[in-house]
């Protein structure tokens, strides 16, 4: 099954990256969020918290549908509100029924509000790198 995955998203990551009309230096000038994985969770555990990590997965494809109605919005802004450390979105179409509008949208919740709103579009080039983790602190 891991190896279907893989396969699937080496497509979906090459079909993205030809519907994007910019490259990886245009992406670095944009100036960013600059929220880091690694120093949310060592915030989080330096003030007591708990270091988590929240996801956002419709379906899983051993199990099927989780959540077939799963509000991105409203679960994104939970895991925030009750102190995740960071969110993982799950933005696999084929396996896992997720989307790179997800992951935007989630973006676009936990940015802070000084953050370019045209930039937020632009992060969806970061799929590019497999995995993403958007932290909230």
């Amino acid at each position: 099954m891991l190896d279907k995955i893989i396969q699937n998203k080496i497509l979906e990551v090459q079909k993205l990256k030809n519907q994007l009309d910019y490259s990886v230096n245009d992406v670095i000038e944009m100036n960013l969020p600059k929220n880091s994985f690694i120093k949310s969770i060592q915030d989080n555990i330096k003030s007591g918290k708990n270091a988590i990590i929240a996801e956002l997965k419709r379906c899983s494809p051993s199990k099927g549908y989780l959540n077939k109605e799963l509000d991105i919005k409203g679960m994104a802004s939970l895991y925030e509100d009750s102190g995740a450390a960071c969110i993982s979105v799950l933005t696999d179409e084929k396996f896992f029924k997720g989307s790179i509008d997800d992951l935007i949208l989630v973006i676009s919740l936990t940015i802070s509000s000084d953050t370019d709103a045209n930039s937020v579009s632009i992060l969806e080039i970061s799929m590019a790198s497999g995995f993403l983790f958007f932290c909230c602190s």
